[in-house]
């Protein structure tokens, strides 16, 4: 699940303002954040999803170019996430067994 502004509360002046176009979605957001949560707690070992949700609560700088994308040391962040939660899944990954002579592919089949 990805960040989004209405799970932060430590926003600038700017992202606030942003929030506040969109306060229609707000009860919807909330709700469905909520729900992932208590369905799949915080830490649950699960490779095939991760809650990055609350990503920014700390962030020190404006994250969010509007009231849900983000700008580009957000996607730094969450890329660097993905990247090692990635790296750690293809470690996790047995070797695949080296083709032997009678199985490799003459070049041009």
């Amino acid at each position: 699940m990805a960040a989004d502004d209405f799970s932060e509360d430590n926003l600038t002046a700017y992202e606030q303002s942003e929030r506040r176009k969109a306060k229609s979605f707000e009860s919807f957001f909330r709700d469905a954040y909520t729900a992932v949560r208590q369905r799949r707690p915080a830490g649950a070992a699960d490779s095939a999803f991760r809650d990055l949700s609350l990503v920014f609560t700390d962030a020190p700088q404006p994250v969010f170019l509007d009231w849900v994308h983000i700008g580009e040391a957000g996607n730094e962040t969450i890329a660097r996430i993905m990247a090692t939660d990635v790296v750690g899944l293809m470690k996790a990954r047995p070797a695949a067994p080296k083709p032997g002579p009678a199985q490799r592919v003459a070049p041009g089949r």
